[in-house]
């Protein structure tokens, strides 16, 4: 993994739903997220690589917003034939100034505290 798609990456200890932006269909549960993009848990994987716009639920508000809506790509997949669950990576394609101050905000208040990290 590159040290670009390394840095500032945040592992979220909240349930966050990700829904299609259109449909409102549940896709699956935001794993990780950084400035540039995240990682999103689901039964399927998504198909192609054209540019989506989600919808990040949130269960309390977050800088006044209950949800964030977020324009991204799919850039990779992984699958196990033994896991459950699939990972889907995602390339944010646009974001705006607010939207990226509440990706921050949500990195901010619930990131997973790592073992031997100093507490935030």
């Amino acid at each position: 993994m590159s040290e670009a798609r390394r840095q500032g990456r945040e592992v979220i200890d909240y349930f966050v739903q990700v829904l299609e932006h259109d449909t409102g269909h549940l896709l699956g549960y935001l794993v990780d997220v950084t400035e540039h993009g995240f990682m999103l848990q689901s039964h399927e994987p998504l198909e192609g690589d054209q540019e989506q716009t989600f919808r990040l639920v949130l269960r309390e508000p977050l800088d006044g917003a209950d949800h964030i809506e977020v324009t991204a790509r799919r850039v990779w997949t992984r699958e196990k034939d033994t896991a459950v669950f699939v990972h889907n990576g995602l390339q944010f394609t646009r974001l705006d100034d607010e939207t990226r101050q509440r990706i921050r905000s949500l990195m901010e208040r619930h990131a997973l505290e790592q073992a031997g990290a100093p507490a935030r």
